[in-house]
């Protein structure tokens, strides 16, 4: 469930110099919790509606 400590991201990078690695963009779920003075953090790629694939990037 998205909420207070999951969250969906979209993050892009740019193509490295002489376009070695081209452009790419990522989506990803994440969880933060907290337990004590211990911090559990989760991620993994997924898919989402709201952010289709786009043109350009890998």
């Amino acid at each position: 469930k998205i909420g207070q400590d999951t969250m969906i991201t979209h993050e892009v990078s740019a193509e490295t110099p002489g376009n070695v690695v081209g452009p790419r963009d990522f989506v990803s779920v994440r969880c933060a919790k907290r337990r004590g003075s211990t911090c559990f953090l989760a991620g993994m790629s997924t898919q989402h509606a709201g952010m289709p694939e786009q043109k350009g990037f890998v």
